[in-house]
């Protein structure tokens, strides 16, 4: 091929190689700046999965129809998400007949109230796996928990309503403990 046959008029076009190392050399800068990224975000999400396997409360991420798309371990312990297969939170199959009115009102007020967390009053639950009744941190079979709604459908990061189940069963026998005390002679426990 002579000179004549090569160039723009031909077809053809010719990079110089200082032009191909500059190219180089971004795609290089481009590949480490994107693993930089992948690492900085990796490391991200374990900080959240250490942080979130570390408390006691179960914390689950639900979609518009309260069907749990994410949890934490204590959820999957506690089998917030599974009890009954996909969708199990929806059903409320964990919550007190009595109470799922009111659970049901919380997560409904959440939907029209986003970032602005809504919290129940203690809800007894009762958690079955295998027929039994599962048992929450404290001795009792099923117990009373608190939920925390907290509507994050907009943010790009949730894109759902986060809830937070706390345990709160320990608490309410203390306090009930302590309400027995005030009222009653310690020696003879006669009120």
């Amino acid at each position: 091929m002579s000179p004549a046959d090569s160039g723009p008029e031909s077809g053809q076009s010719h990079v110089s190689v200082p032009a191909v190392l500059r190219l180089a050399q971004v795609l290089a800068d481009a590949r480490a700046q994107a693993g930089d990224a992948v690492r900085a975000l990796d490391q991200a999400e374990h900080r959240l999965e250490v942080l979130t396997a570390a408390t006691h409360d179960a914390i689950l991420v639900l979609d518009r129809g309260g069907v749990a798309i994410s949890t934490n371990l204590t959820a999957d312990l506690w089998a917030l998400s599974s009890t009954h297969g996909p969708g199990a939170w929806s059903e409320l199959a964990w919550v007190h007949p009595q109470a799922r009115d009111r659970v049901t009102a919380a997560f409904q007020d959440a939907l029209d109230r986003p970032g602005v967390p809504v919290t129940t009053d203690d809800v007894p639950v009762r958690f079955r796996t295998d027929g039994s009744l599962r048992r929450l941190q404290g001795a009792q079979p099923g117990g009373l928990v608190r939920l925390t709604f907290t509507n994050l459908l907009s943010d790009a990061a949730i894109e759902g309503v986060v809830l937070t189940v706390t345990d709160v069963s320990d608490r309410a026998v203390n306090e009930e403990r302590l309400v027995f005390a005030a009222h009653h002679d310690p020696e003879t426990g006669l009120g």
